[in-house]
C-alpha cells in the first residue's frame, strides 16, 4: 500500500504540520533504506545550517534504527555558545576544539545487548569540508545535507524559545556552507 500525503479533510488536521510530519518520515523512510544497505557505519551525520531540521531528522533516524542519537550543540563550550547567542558568528579557531570532542565522542563504541556495536546517529551542522575530516577523521560515515532557505531557517530558528542561535546567523552559515559531494 503506497504512502498518501495528508490532504485536507484527511488524516488528524490536514495543515502544514501533519504534510511536515509526512515529509519527515519519508525522509527518514529513505534515509533508513539507503543507511541500511551499508554494513559497517560508524556514525551518520545529518547537517545543514541552524534551522534545518537537523535534530529533529536525527531523531526519528535513531529511533526508527534503535541507534543512539548525539546532539553537536551538547558539546559547544559556554563561550562559544555566549559568543553565538550574542549574534557573533563563530570562526574556525572556535570550532576545531568542539569538532575535536565531538570527534573524540563518535571514537567510543556503542555496544548493544547482544555484544555487537551499533552506529551513532549525529546532528551537526558539519559546513565546510575541513569539519567534517575533524569531525569524523577515520570513521566510516555517511553525510545527509539537509537545504534550506535564508528566510524559512530564520523563521524556524525565531520560533524556538530553547536554543542559543538567534536568527541572524543563519545568513552567515549559508555563506560559509560547502554540502558534501557525495551526502544524501
Amino acid at each position: 500500500m503506497p504512502i498518501r500525503p495528508p490532504q485536507a479533510g484527511y488524516g488528524s488536521t490536514g495543515d502544514k504540520r501533519s504534510i511536515n510530519a509526512y515529509h519527515k518520515l519519508l525522509v527518514v523512510f529513505r534515509v533508513k533504506t539507503i543507511i541500511g544497505e551499508f554494513m559497517s557505519i560508524d556514525v551518520v551525520v545529518i547537517a545543514g545550517i541552524s534551522g534545518s531540521g537537523k535534530s529533529t531528522l536525527a531523531k526519528l533516524l535513531a529511533t526508527a534504527k534503535s541507534w543512539e542519537f548525539i546532539e553537536a550543540d551538547d558539546y559547544h563550550d559556554e563561550a562559544t555558545v555566549k559568543k553565538m547567542g550574542s549574534g557573533i558568528p563563530l570562526s574556525d579557531e572556535d570550532r576545531f576544539p568542539w569538532l575535536l570532542r565531538l570527534n573524540l565522542r563518535l571514537q567510543q563504541p556503542q555496544h548493544m545487548a547482544s555484544g555487537s556495536t551499533s552506529p551513532y546517529v549525529l546532528s551537526c551542522s558539519a559546513l565546510k569540508a575541513q569539519y567534517r575530516d575533524l569531525l569524523v577523521g577515520t570513521l566510516n560515515a555517511r553525510f545527509v545535507w539537509l537545504n534550506i532557505s535564508q528566510d524559512l531557517a530564520s523563521k524556524r530558528m525565531s520560533s524556538r524559545s530553547d536554543h542559543f542561535m538567534p536568527p541572524s546567523l543563519a545568513q552567515s552559515q549559508l555563506d560559509i556552507a560547502e554540502p558534501p559531494e557525495h551526502a544524501l
